[in-house]
């Protein structure tokens, strides 16, 4: 809870990408349509909270690729979700350090040359499994900036009266906030499918980001 309401909000995009994806696998491992009402209502509101922050460093981190190739934009994403606290430029010299300490301990116990060469770089940490699926939906979202940018604000409205309050978007909302445009509900699917990928998602969440009923008068 605090996390959400506070910490998250000082945090670079990239970092708060990774943190809230893994509470979001945590909330998913929670839900259960068994759960008591309560405990129910605390997941989604979780769950609700995480994907709406979630979005907004999506979109934030999709602003940095308009200025790259798809090429550089691939290698930033890899190098910035591999990267912890410390930056990645801090961390490689600690590596290349502990490359040469680990390098000339096993020379000296006449390790065999190929194990040697094995363990270079084992201790420069790796981005997580679903950063080239990060790097295509954000890839995907700066494509269409106008409708990335209107985004966090609708996933908030949206999360939060389908997935908290379990209810329908009156017709108003809907057309205020251009929530049945095109474009917006590409960019919601193009979410629930990242969501998906990261093993983060459950039925009510997916239901709540793909749904396409009416909405309620």
């Amino acid at each position: 809870f605090w996390f959400l309401r506070g910490e998250v909000f000082f945090l670079e995009p990239f970092l708060a990408i990774k943190q809230l994806v893994e509470l979001l696998r945590r909330v998913s491992q929670l839900w259960t349509p068994r759960m008591q009402d309560d405990e129910s209502q605390a997941v989604r509101w979780l769950a609700a909270e995480a994907v709406s922050l979630l979005t907004l460093n999506l979109v934030a981190a999709a602003g940095i690729a308009i200025t790259l190739s798809r090429e550089s934009w691939n290698a930033l994403a890899a190098e910035k979700m591999a990267e912890g606290a410390v930056p990645m430029h801090q961390m490689r010299r600690l590596s290349d350090s502990v490359d040469k300490f680990v390098a000339g301990v096993l020379t000296t116990a006449k390790v065999a040359p190929d194990i040697r060469t094995g363990v270079i770089g084992a201790f420069l940490p790796e981005p997580p499994d679903y950063t080239d699926s990060l790097a295509e939906t954000c890839w995907r979202m700066k494509s269409d900036a106008l409708v990335a940018r209107a985004l966090p604000r609708q996933m908030d409205l949206l999360l939060f009266e389908r997935l908290v309050l379990q209810r329908d978007l009156s017709t108003s909302a809907i057309s205020r906030m251009g929530l049945d445009r095109d474009g917006a509900v590409r960019m919601r699917h193009l979410v629930a499918a990242f969501l998906r990928g990261c093993d983060a998602s459950f039925d009510q969440l997916e239901t709540a980001l793909n749904k396409t009923d009416r909405p309620a008068s």
